[in-house]
C-alpha cells in the first residue's frame, strides 16, 4: 500500500495562518497553534464589533433625524410611519445627511410624511407627488493653471530673511514665509508678557547661576562672622545699619570656630562674608571676603555702601524721568540734603535724636516720602515717629 504524504498541503495551510497572524504579539505570530487560536478569537471579536458599530451609527443617524423632525413639529416615529405609508423607502444615513446639509429638502420629506398620515387617518390611499428641490449652486473653482499663477505671484511678494554663518551655525539659513492654503488665514500671535512665565524664568535663572545668585537678587547677601563675643556690641551696630539699608544679612552666633563659620557661609552661597575681630573694632571697619574665598580687605561702612551701590541694577531712563517729575517741589533740596546726611547715621547728628531732627520732622511730618527713592529718610521718619509720638 502506498504511503500518503500530505506535508505540502499542511505546510501551505500553516503558512496561510501565520501570514494572517503577522503583527500579533509574542508567539501568536510565530507558532501555528497560538496563531490559529488568536485568529479564531479575532474573527469572533470582529463579527461582534461590526454589528455593534453598525448599531451605534444607526443610533447616531436616528438622533440627527429626530432633531430635524422636532424642528418641523413631528416626532421621529410619526415621520417614519408616514413615509412607510407613502411607500417611501428611507436610508437613515442619507436622511441624516439631508437633515444636516439640506434642511429645505428635509422639510419637503416631512410634508410628505404629514400628508400620508392625514390620508391614513381618513382611510384613503396616498401617492407621493414629485418634489422639486433646488440644488445649491456650485462654486466655480479656478483652473489649475490659474491657481499656479496666483501662487507664483504670492511667492514673489513674500518676505525673506537671510541668516549668515556664525559661531553657533556653520551654514547659511534662509527664512521664507510660505503661502497660506485656500480657506485658511495666517495666525497672528501677540506676546505681551515681559518674562513669559515667572516660574519658568526663575527656573532658567536657577539653572544658569547654579545657586550662585548675583548680589541684587540673592536672598543671602551678607553673612557676619565674629571671632568672639567681645565684639558683639560693634557687630550689632554693623548688623543694624545693614538691615536698615534693606540688605539681606545674617549674623552667625553659633559656637563654631571662625574657619567653620566662614566655610558654612561659603557653602550657603552668601555673596559677602564680614569677619569682625578686635582689630576691626579698633579700626571701625570689617574684613570683607567673597564666597569664592577671595579676601578683598578691610572696608569701612562708607566704602561698603559705595561697593554695594555699584552692584545694584541700573535704573532705566524712563524711571529716572518719572521720579524727577514726582519730586519737583520746593522741599526737594531739603529732602536730598537730609537723605545724604542719613546715609551713615541713624539721625542727622549721630546715633541720638537732636533738635535738628525734631525741626526737620515737623517740616516733613505730612510729606509723602517714598521708600524706593529716599530709603534713609523713610527709615528715619519711622524712627522719629516712635520717639516722638506726641508730634
Amino acid at each position: 500500500m502506498t504511503r500518503v504524504r500530505n506535508g505540502v498541503v499542511t505546510k501551505q495551510r500553516h503558512k496561510k495562518i501565520l501570514k494572517e497572524a503577522r503583527g500579533y504579539f509574542g508567539s501568536k505570530h510565530r507558532e501555528f497553534k497560538s496563531a490559529k487560536e488568536q485568529l479564531m478569537h479575532a474573527g469572533q471579536y470582529a463579527y461582534r464589533d461590526r454589528r455593534q458599530k453598525k448599531r451605534e451609527f444607526r443610533k447616531l443617524w436616528i438622533v440627527r433625524i429626530n432633531a430635524a423632525c422636532r424642528e418641523n413639529e413631528i416626532s421621529y416615529s410619526r415621520f417614519i410611519e408616514g413615509l412607510n405609508y407613502a411607500g417611501v423607502e428611507i436610508n437613515r444615513k442619507m436622511a441624516s445627511e439631508i437633515a444636516i446639509n439640506d434642511p429645505k429638502a428635509f422639510t419637503e420629506m416631512v410634508k410628505v410624511a404629514k400628508e400620508a398620515l392625514d390620508a391614513k387617518k381618513a382611510g384613503k390611499e396616498y401617492k407621493v407627488k414629485e418634489v422639486k428641490v433646488e440644488k445649491p449652486a456650485k462654486k466655480e473653482e479656478p483652473k489649475k493653471e490659474e491657481k499656479k499663477e496666483n501662487i507664483d505671484e504670492k511667492k514673489t511678494n513674500l518676505p525673506k530673511e537671510l541668516y549668515p554663518k556664525d559661531e553657533w551655525d556653520d551654514e547659511e539659513f534662509t527664512w521664507e514665509e510660505n503661502v497660506v492654503k485656500p480657506g485658511f488665514k495666517r495666525p497672528c500671535i501677540v506676546h505681551r508678557a515681559i518674562l513669559g512665565s515667572v516660574e519658568r524664568f526663575a527656573a532658567i535663572l536657577i539653572e544658569h547661576f547654579a545657586g550662585k545668585w548675583p548680589f541684587w537678587i540673592n536672598p543671602k547677601q551678607i553673612s557676619i562672622c565674629t571671632v568672639n563675643d567681645e565684639v558683639n556690641d560693634y557687630t550689632d551696630k554693623v548688623y543694624t545699619q545693614l538691615k536698615l539699608k534693606g540688605y539681606q544679612v545674617e549674623w552667625d552666633k553659633s559656637p563654631a570656630t571662625l574657619q567653620k563659620k566662614i566655610r558654612n557661609s561659603q557653602l550657603a552661597q552668601f555673596n559677602y562674608i564680614f569677619v569682625i575681630g578686635k582689630d576691626e573694632v579698633k579700626d571701625q571697619c570689617v574684613d570683607v571676603r567673597t564666597r569664592e574665598g577671595e579676601r578683598i580687605g578691610k572696608y569701612s561702612m562708607y566704602k561698603i555702601f559705595e561697593l554695594f551701590k555699584t552692584l545694584e541694577p541700573k535704573i532705566s531712563d524712563e524711571e529716572k524721568e518719572l521720579k524727577e517729575k514726582i519730586y519737583k517741589s520746593e522741599k526737594n533740596d531739603l529732602i536730598v540734603d537730609a537723605e545724604n546726611k542719613l546715609t551713615y547715621n541713624l539721625y542727622l547728628t549721630g546715633d541720638e535724636v537732636s533738635k535738628e531732627d525734631e525741626d526737620l520732622y515737623k517740616q516733613l511730618e505730612n510729606e509723602n516720602i517714598l521708600r524706593e527713592e529716599f530709603p534713609n529718610l523713610y527709615k528715619w521718619k519711622l524712627l522719629m515717629k516712635k520717639n516722638l509720638p506726641s508730634s
